[in-house]
């Protein structure tokens, strides 16, 4: 949409009148402010995603000693 506005407003600056113009500055200002908090929006999801993954852990030794004690508890 950004692209669009800015090249209306390339064509037409100055060949309307003075309300055009300021609108067209609007659009554009616009435009460029939602690209950025589209933009900050994704990289903060990237941070919120980019959790911790779970690593692998050994429990031989602890089913070991599970298994032990309830064979000694039967």
């Amino acid at each position: 949409m950004g692209a669009y506005a800015q090249m209306l407003t390339q064509r037409y600056k100055g060949k309307l009148d003075a309300d055009a113009d300021k609108f067209l500055g609007f659009i554009v200002d616009a435009a460029g402010r939602m690209s950025k908090l589209v933009q900050d929006l994704l990289a903060y999801a990237r941070l919120a995603t980019e959790e911790e993954r779970p690593s692998s852990i050994a429990l031989d030794e602890d089913l070991e000693a599970a298994l032990t004690h309830l064979n000694q508890a039967i």
